[in-house]
């Protein structure tokens, strides 16, 4: 199993409230994911092109006043793939001379079918990310990243029935150092 095993772990978090189509208003909205992946091919994260899968946790909660206040827990199967950024748009990238390094993209595709919280059933619930590294040195690094991530589940709790579905397009980007 050598260069084969990974872990993963993500939390994002709405800067703002949301303000859907239907007059319903999520005040706090954050996800935490946890992967546990394997790669089909062996290699090493940020050199060689990986392909792989994964088994995922996401802890979704959800606080508005129409809505009430929702933590639900989803099991997910996933796939990846990894590798440096193709040449085409590594030559682009080169033409800004902070970005004349090496790069390293990945993307990810993880549905969630399974709720693990009682009284919840999961609706179409995903995540898709597409995220981009540039090393300027060995350990230090800057990166970007986007996804699209969608929400849903029934419920039936205290008394009440309903349902709630969130799809967002989002945006990061950070600084990075590897130990």
């Amino acid at each position: 199993s050598n260069q084969r095993w990974g872990l993963g772990a993500k939390y994002h978090k709405s800067l703002t409230s949301i303000q859907s189509s239907e007059d319903k208003r999520i005040e706090d909205y954050s996800v935490i994911n946890a992967d546990l992946r394997y790669n089909l091919l062996p290699g090493v994260w940020h050199r060689d092109e990986i392909v792989g899968i994964s088994l995922g946790f996401q802890q979704s909660t959800m606080v508005g006043p129409r809505i009430g206040n929702h933590t639900v827990q989803y099991l997910g199967l996933g796939a990846y793939w990894a590798r440096t950024m193709p040449r085409i748009f590594n030559d682009l990238f080169n033409l800004f001379p902070f970005m004349d390094y090496p790069k390293y993209v990945d993307m990810d595709f993880t549905i969630y079918p399974t709720s693990l919280t009682s009284d919840y059933s999961p609706g179409i619930t995903f995540n898709l990310n597409f995220h981009g590294r540039v090393f300027w040195t060995e350990r230090l690094y800057g990166e970007a990243g986007f996804g699209i991530r969608q929400t849903a589940f029934t419920f039936k709790t205290r008394g009440r029935d309903g349902s709630v579905s969130l799809s967002a397009a989002y945006g990061t980007m950070g600084l990075g150092y590897r130990f």
